[in-house]
């Protein structure tokens, strides 16, 4: 016979973007817990998302936000992509990666093809990797 008592008390140390998103979700998923934040008051919290990807619309819906809303709510723009420079060496010319899903529906090596192009034939440029990838544009 277990003594074990529920767990009806839940809390979340620290009240920045991850513990705000932690205790909503939470709350969404067992309503009838107690949920609380702990923060402390002379430690300001970090701005972040400015490389929040698409996955979030996942919690949004979750959380019954709509994406329209919370875009505007927050002030916020849709990122499609994300470059790197010196990404191989130093000068190396960047490399674009664009968010979305890849076309591999012909590739012989699925997501791979780039990079098997990239390691047989090493003078391809990096930024072949958004023709190959998405000859279509940002999928």
């Amino acid at each position: 016979m277990s003594t074990m008592k529920p767990i009806n008390k839940i809390y979340v140390i620290g009240g920045g973007s991850a513990g705000t998103m932690t205790a909503c979700t939470l709350k969404k998923l067992f309503p009838h817990k107690d949920i609380r934040i702990i923060e402390a008051r002379n430690i300001p919290t970090v701005g972040v998302g400015e490389s929040t990807l698409a996955a979030i619309n996942g919690w949004l819906a979750l959380m019954g936000i709509k994406d329209q809303e919370f875009m505007k709510a927050c002030d916020a723009s849709y990122k499609l992509s994300i470059r790197f420079e010196d990404f191989y060496k130093k000068n190396d010319g960047g490399f674009h990666y664009p968010f979305g899903k890849p076309y591999t529906f012909q590739n012989i090596a699925g997501y791979n093809d780039w990079y098997f192009k990239k390691f047989l034939y090493p003078q391809t440029p990096n930024t072949d990797y958004v023709d190959c990838l998405f000859p279509d544009g940002f999928g």
